[in-house]
């Protein structure tokens, strides 16, 4: 009998499954090794509505976030890469929650836990802060 995998699409695999695993820890590694000060303005607090969201990068151009208003007074901010294969989440602001189109994982939007789906773990939360009506990014959240 034999087996339906070739040895060159099992290796082809293997290559896109540890590229996968690489470019979600070198994206982790980015923001949690970002600079003790390194602050960044997304937009004034008022710019959204509740329910609204704003792309960013953080801390550099290759770092996909996402900011959300979850509330009047509660704002939250995640890196976009899903923690299963690096997939770059959506939010879904009807379903209250952030989906990877990739393998159909799902995170909560009130903290980044793993709503279903394949993700290991929940998304890497930023630390916010409020300054001149601004919401800034400080880092990565404890």
């Amino acid at each position: 009998m034999k087996c339906g995998l070739s040895r060159r699409r099992f290796l082809d695999r293997l290559s896109a499954l540890s590229g996968g695993t690489a470019a979600a820890w070198l994206s982790f590694e980015a923001v949690r090794c970002a600079p003790a000060g390194a602050r960044r303005a997304i937009c004034r607090a008022d710019a959204l509505a509740v329910g609204g969201f704003k792309l960013f990068e953080y801390p550099g151009p290759a770092e996909p976030c996402i900011l959300i208003r979850s509330g009047p007074d509660d704002f939250v901010a995640y890196a976009r890469t899903c923690t299963h294969e690096s997939c770059a989440v959506s939010y879904r602001p009807g379903a209250d929650r952030l989906e990877c189109p990739c393998h159909g994982g799902a995170y909560a939007v009130a903290d980044g836990r793993v709503l279903y789906g394949p993700p290991p773990r929940g998304l890497e939360r930023l630390r916010l802060e409020r300054e001149d009506g601004y919401i800034v990014v400080t880092g990565l959240a404890a």
